[in-house]
């Protein structure tokens, strides 16, 4: 998995879809690393930020605020704009695929996020160990993402079926460890167009 499209890789359990989250949940991000090359370029940048999460009918948005970078997925498109330090905008289907799952595991009620009782579903990859923290308060529909195959999106909400409240990537050959936690979750009606690509900049396909 590119470490650098690590936290986009996160979303997601109740049978029923009638009240499906809508809203804005907020993450602090903290990176761990016992090597010194990764702590000084990669974890210095990444411990402590925040990521705005906001969600929609399938369509989805992360951004970050202290450098202006965002990813955007459209649902009609089933494609992932990400938006990068220096203004240019890339774009992937999100149908593409390189990281094979080896083993899943689900663990019942093994933490508390904000008050939310979360199950813990573990990915094991050929290329990380990821593990998300998930409520069924925070349903949504696991059908918006069967061709979301980028980050085995779509394997991942169809367990959970809802968005984590917390992540976990492990990625044992670069000793790196990065952790994602909401701190706020804020229920609301979210504007469509949140989710719209600037008209003004060329966009290039590709996941820089």
């Amino acid at each position: 998995m590119n470490i650098k499209l690590s936290f986009i890789t996160i979303l997601y359990s109740i049978l029923s879809f009638s009240q499906n989250f809508e809203g804005e949940i907020i993450y602090r991000n903290i990176c761990k690393s016992n090597n010194e090359e990764w702590k000084i370029e990669y974890c210095q940048m990444i411990t402590d930020s925040i990521e705005n999460f906001q969600y929609k009918n399938g369509n989805y948005k992360y951004s970050v605020p202290n450098n202006q970078t965002w990813t955007i997925f459209k649902k009609a498109e089933n494609k992932v704009y990400r938006k990068t330090k220096n203004g240019k905008i890339f774009w992937s289907d999100a149908n593409s695929n390189n990281d094979s799952i080896t083993k899943i595991t689900l663990n019942k009620k093994a933490l508390k996020v904000l008050d939310y009782d979360c199950d813990e579903l573990i990915i094991e990859s050929l290329g990380s160990i990821q593990k998300y923290y998930f409520s069924s308060k925070l349903s949504i529909n696991p059908k918006f993402y069967k061709n979301h195959k980028n980050g085995n999106l779509n394997i991942i909400t169809s367990i959970t079926k809802s968005i984590p409240l917390k992540t976990i990537f492990i990625f044992e050959v670069q000793g790196l460890i990065l952790e994602s936690t909401a701190i706020k979750i804020n229920k609301r009606k979210i504007e469509d167009n949140v989710f719209l690509i600037p008209k003004n900049v060329e966009l290039q396909e590709g996941k820089y």
